[in-house]
Formats: C-alpha cells, sequence, structure tokens
C-alpha cells in the first residue's frame, strides 16, 4: 500500500475551512450536503462562518459519520480548542468542547482511523511540575466506554516527550508528525515514530525524498494495514 502525502509549503497563505456558526437544525450526512466528490468545494458555506479568526481547521469525521471534529480560536480566552459537533436524534448539535481541552492551547487534532484516538499538539504543564513546556508537544486523548480521557504526553521507548505538530496515525500504528529540527533538509520536516511492543520509536525523519528546503506539514495517508 502506498501512502500519500499532502501538505502545504510555507509559500502559500495559511488557510481553513470556516467556523461553525449556527446549525439551523441541520440534518443527515456532511451536515446536510452532498457526499464529497473530485472536485474541491468549500466544507458547510451555509453554516460556516467566514469572519476570522474564528474559523475551524485540523477538522475530521468519526468513522461512522456522527461526530465531527475541528478546532476554533475562542475569542474570549484567546486560546485553540478542540470542539466537537456530534448528530444525535436526527440532527447535529451544537459545538461544545471536548472534555481534555479548553484550558491549554491546543492545535492540529487528528483523529486515528477507528475513532478512539485523538493526537494534537501543545504547550502545557510538564509531568509533576507547575512549569509549562517551552515547545509544542504531541498529546493523546483516548476514548474509554464513550467519553473521552485526560490527554497525556506521546512519549517514545526512552520516555522522551516527542515534539511536534500535525499529528497522524496510521493503521500500523505509526505516528508522523512535522518537527523543527536543526538537522532538518528544511525548516520543518516530517517523521515518523513507530509504535512497536507498546511504545512508540525515537522520531526519524522521512529524509529528502519527502522532505523539501520548505516546510512540510498536514501530510495525509492512503488507507491500509500495511501502510507505515
Amino acid at each position: 500500500m502506498r501512502i500519500l502525502f499532502v501538505f502545504w509549503f510555507t509559500l502559500f497563505p495559511y488557510f481553513g475551512v470556516y467556523a461553525f456558526e449556527n446549525n439551523n437544525g441541520f440534518s443527515g450526512k456532511y451536515f446536510g450536503q452532498m457526499p464529497p466528490g473530485m472536485t474541491p468545494e468549500i466544507f458547510a458555506p451555509h453554516i460556516m462562518s467566514q469572519v476570522k479568526p474564528e474559523w475551524a481547521y485540523a477538522t475530521a469525521f468519526s468513522p461512522d459519520g456522527r461526530e465531527f471534529y475541528f478546532t476554533k480560536f475562542n475569542t474570549k480566552t484567546n486560546i485553540d480548542e478542540i470542539l466537537v459537533i456530534k448528530h444525535e436524534n436526527g440532527a447535529w448539535t451544537e459545538p461544545s468542547v471536548t472534555p481534555f481541552s479548553g484550558e491549554f492551547n491546543d492545535f492540529d487534532m487528528s483523529l486515528s482511523q477507528d475513532g478512539n484516538k485523538i493526537f494534537f499538539r501543545s504547550k502545557r504543564f510538564l509531568k509533576n511540575t507547575k512549569t509549562l513546556s517551552q515547545y509544542n508537544q504531541l498529546w493523546l486523548s483516548e476514548r474509554s466506554k464513550n467519553e473521552w480521557q485526560p490527554a497525556q504526553p506521546v512519549l517514545d521507548k526512552e520516555l522522551n516527550r516527542i515534539e511536534g505538530g500535525y499529528p497522524t496515525k496510521v493503521e500500523s500504528g505509526t505516528l508522523y508528525f512535522s518537527y523543527f529540527n536543526k538537522y532538518n533538509v528544511g525548516k520543518m520536516d516530517i517523521y515518523k515514530s513507530e509504535f512497536i511492543n507498546g511504545a512508540y520509536t525515537k522520531p526519524k525523519s522521512l529524509g529528502p525524498k519527502i522532505n523539501t528546503q520548505y516546510s512540510e506539514g498536514d501530510d495525509c495517508h492512503s488507507m491500509g494495514k500495511s501502510a507505515k
């Protein structure tokens, strides 16, 4: 199974899906829209605000299509939060902040293919201290008994926190993400960390076949158990 990487260079302006404004009782898949086709279209313009900075990004539907997750800037608290909209009783609910988000800046949310893990980057308190991390690190919340659990730092097998952003986990367990490093091909390169014997390996760059002199991020992968 080949892996398809799709990423934005820093040459282009950043943009994303606009933020949820009012569900107006919309029902059905994709907020009542036609299923995705081969022609790109603005997602849900009838219910998404076009007012900056309240736009949504890092979006994902759950595997059953009944949950929609996204990150949105909160103008009252000045932090980015991870929110969810659920399809219940035939209609979409108002967005609500996920239980593990809302206190710190949380970015680059990625939902695992089974819908039971959410990876994201954040600057949070270091373990057993009141000191905020100086770097963006990867965090994970897992769903247990249909409830999202408190977020935990993603650690490698040497118990080192994994720094970076734009995390994506494939079915094999391998975690891909972007990372700033002085040894990179460019400013920000894509790395991978394999999940072996219950722990992530030390992050490894994908090298110049994928990474360029620019910055890579927002990688997207084809589905399949053989994807690594």
